[in-house]
């Protein structure tokens, strides 16, 4: 009888300790507050949503050093940057430091970003066009340049169209619906792009002109250079980019004032 008891003793000793160590490792650690748990489901849930949203709303991110196409290489420039020589005073585009890029046709970047090309007036051809893309610390501006040349590659007519990334709205402040002429005495017209937006419209005239440039690629030299010439002009602020137009056409002024409204519209949420 006493041994049975010494050993049924002893076996509940070691009952005790099992039961002592099942309450340390279970019993006694820190339980999740059900409410912490259900605030951290919740905030996991609406962050999800969130990025949904945006995905959904604004599925292609805006142009980035990172997104360009491995074809676009940098290149060397001669410095300066384009700008109107009449609104100049007003965004500051000519005080820009560039990186320049080397040029690419139209079709190459139309298979990296997004373009919507209207069809274009003659003598120029749809998709026949040369993009140049420079980048400042305002952001990027790309020129797509529709031109004609004779046979010693001179060109005899052009449209460019340059769309530069930018906050400043030159048009906030300055009241330029006054403007009836530019600074050597060609018509200024306003032209409606929206109910609320309009294109300052400079028609050349006479033999003087405001200067007009534009970026230009030397092929010899792998350079970019800002060409200076006269042309019919464009300028508008939409969306967040400065829109400057240069044409010197023989087509009728209505049908490249249309084609670039349109140009504007259809592509003013992708730069």
């Amino acid at each position: 009888m006493g041994n049975f008891r010494l050993k049924e003793l002893q076996d509940l000793t070691n009952e005790t300790q099992s039961v002592k160590q099942y309450v340390r490792t279970n019993l006694l650690q820190p339980k999740k507050s059900p409410r912490l748990l259900y605030g951290l489901t919740i905030t996991v849930v609406s962050i999800a949503m969130i990025l949904f949203v945006l995905n959904v709303v604004n599925p292609s991110l805006p142009l980035t050093n990172s997104s360009l196409p491995e074809s676009l290489v940098e290149i060397e420039g001669l410095g300066g940057a384009t700008s109107s020589e009449m609104f100049g005073h007003y965004d500051d585009q000519a005080n820009r430091e560039l990186t320049y890029y080397r040029p690419v046709d139209l079709k190459e970047y139309a298979s990296s970003f997004p373009i919507k090309l209207p069809e274009t007036p003659m003598p120029f051809e749809q998709y026949d066009s040369t993009v140049i893309i420079v980048e400042s610390d305002k952001g990027f501006e790309t020129q797509f340049m529709f031109d004609k040349r004779d046979e010693y590659k001179a060109i005899t007519e052009f449209i460019i169209i340059s769309v530069s990334n930018t906050d400043m709205n030159p048009f906030i402040g300055n009241d330029f619906t006054q403007l009836k002429e530019d600074g050597v005495g060609n018509p200024v017209q306003m032209e409606s792009l929206t109910e609320s937006i309009y294109l300052m419209h400079q028609i050349r005239t006479s033999p003087n002109a405001l200067a007009y440039r534009y970026y230009n690629y030397d092929e010899m030299s792998n350079l970019i250079s800002v060409n200076v010439t006269s042309a019919n002009e464009l300028y508008t602020y939409y969306k967040g980019n400065i829109y400057h137009i240069g044409y010197d056409v023989d087509q009728p002024i209505d049908e490249v004032v249309a084609f670039v409204k349109e140009f504007i519209l259809l592509n003013a949420d992708d730069f």
